[in-house]
């Protein structure tokens, strides 16, 4: 069973992409105000993907703390 435990979400993000079916999905930066999904193996996350924005919409980014997580392939 999945669970969670919140820790730290930044709120001041706002995705650069619709979003709005990548929840639970790492994003990194990509500009200093705006996130997108990771996509590639060197790609840095800052963190977890806590709502389903759509571009322009703000993005919560859990940075600290227990999260569920989805990936469209395997994580090792």
């Amino acid at each position: 069973m999945a669970y969670e435990i919140p820790g730290f979400d930044i709120g001041t993000f706002t995705a650069s992409a619709d979003l709005s079916a990548k929840q639970y999905y790492f994003v990194k930066l990509s500009s200093a105000t705006q996130v997108t999904v990771c996509a590639a193996v060197t790609d840095k996350p800052i963190g977890v993907l806590q709502n389903n924005p759509e571009s322009g919409e703000q993005a919560i980014v859990r940075a600290l703390g227990i999260s569920k997580v989805s990936a469209d392939a395997t994580l090792a």
